[in-house]
C-alpha cells in the first residue's frame, strides 16, 4: 500500500487495501459506501451518546486482540489514502473504525478514528440538518475530536495527538468556539508532530492552523507574512506539497494586501527553493516556527482585545 501510494498508483493502492481488509475478515462495500456509512453513523450515535454524555470521563475499554489491531491499522491507512481522492471511502472507513472501537475495544488507531470521524459528522450530518439540530451535530463532532485527543494522550500516541489537534483546530473548533481558541490546539499539535515524526499533519497545522486561521482572525499582516516565509522553509524541506501550495497562495494574498504586488516578482520567487537551500533547513529552524509563534501568540491575544479599527496594523 505504501509503495503504490508513494508512486501515486492509487488504483493499485486501493486494491491492495481491499485485499488486506479481506484477509482481516472485513469486506468493503462494492460501490454503495454512502448507505453503509449512514447505517454506521446511526449505530455509532447510540453507542457514542453514553461516552460523550459522561463528559469524556468514563474509562474506555482497550483491546489486546491482534486481529483487531491489524484491521484498524489497515483501515487507518485506507482512510489516509482516500482523504483527497475518494471521500466516500474516507467517510466509511472513519465510521467503521469508530464502530469497531466502541463495540470491540480501542486501539491506538482509535484516537485517529475519533478525530477524523468528527470531520465526517460535520460534513455528512450537518449538511442534512438545519438550525438547532445542525448546532447539535457541530457540538457532537467537536466532542469526537476532543475524545480522539484525550485517547491519544492516554495511550501516549503523539503522532495521533498531532492528527487530533489538526482536525480540531482546522475543521471542528470554529463551528462551536471562537476561532482564536484553535491556537492552543495548533501549539500542542505541532509539538506532538515534531516529537513523533508526524510531519504530514504538522505541515497541515502550519498551513491551516497557523496561516489560514491567523488570516481570518485579522492579525498583523506583516507579521503573518514573516511567519509564512518561515513555514515555507519547513514545508519545502519535508516535501509537503499541499501545505506549500496553501502557504504560497496566502503569501501572494498578503503581498497584495501589503501593497507590494506592484513590484516585479521573479519567477524564481514562485518556485520551490533549490535543493541546496532546502537541505539547509535544520530541525532548529523547524522548532523556531513553534517558538516564534508561541512568543507572538501572547501579543496577538492582547491585540484581539483592541477593536480592529484602532489597531496599528
Amino acid at each position: 500500500m505504501k509503495q503504490h501510494t508513494s508512486d501515486s498508483e492509487y488504483r493499485e493502492a486501493f486494491a491492495a487495501c481491499r485485499n488486506a481488509l479481506l484477509l482481516s475478515g472485513c469486506a468493503a462495500p462494492d460501490s454503495d459506501f454512502a448507505s453503509e456509512t449512514e447505517r454506521l453513523i446511526a449505530e455509532n450515535g447510540e453507542l457514542l451518546s453514553e461516552v460523550l454524555g459522561s463528559n469524556l470521563e468514563k474509562p474506555l475499554i482497550l483491546t489486546c486482540m491482534p486481529d483487531l489491531k491489524s484491521l484498524m491499522q489497515t483501515l487507518q491507512k485506507l482512510n489516509e489514502l482516500s482523504c483527497f481522492t475518494r471521500p466516500e471511502i474516507y467517510s466509511w472507513t472513519a465510521a467503521l473504525m469508530v464502530n469497531l472501537s466502541l463495540r470491540r475495544g480501542h486501539t491506538a488507531e482509535s484516537a485517529y478514528a475519533y478525530s477524523v470521524y468528527g470531520t465526517v459528522l460535520n460534513s455528512v450530518l450537518s449538511a442534512q440538518a438545519s438550525g438547532q439540530r445542525r448546532d447539535s451535530h457541530w457540538r457532537a463532532a467537536y466532542s469526537c475530536g476532543l475524545l480522539g485527543l484525550k485517547l491519544s494522550e492516554k495511550l501516549m500516541q503523539p503522532a495521533y495527538k498531532c492528527t487530533a489537534c489538526f482536525c480540531i483546530s482546522a475543521k471542528l473548533c470554529h463551528w462551536v468556539k471562537h476561532i482564536r481558541e484553535a491556537e492552543s490546539f495548533n501549539t500542542q499539535g505541532y509539538e506532538a508532530g515534531l516529537a513523533s515524526g508526524n510531519l504530514t499533519d504538522a505541515g497541515y497545522i502550519l498551513a491551516f492552523g497557523r496561516t489560514v486561521n491567523a488570516f481570518f482572525q485579522g492579525g498583523n499582516l506583516a507579521r503573518l507574512f514573516s511567519d509564512i516565509q518561515k513555514f515555507l522553509s519547513v514545508t519545502r524541506k519535508i516535501q509537503h506539497q499541499t501545505a506549500t501550495d496553501i502557504l504560497e497562495g496566502y503569501r501572494f494574498i498578503l503581498l497584495n494586501q501589503l501593497c507590494q504586488t506592484s513590484q516585479n516578482v521573479s519567477s524564481a520567487d514562485t518556485q520551490n527553493v533549490s535543493s541546496a537551500d532546502t537541505q539547509n533547513v535544520s530541525s532548529a529552524e523547524m522548532d523556531a516556527c513553534h517558538s516564534d509563534h508561541t512568543l507572538c501568540h501572547s501579543e496577538r491575544s492582547e491585540e484581539s482585545q483592541i477593536p480592529h479599527c484602532v489597531r496599528n496594523d
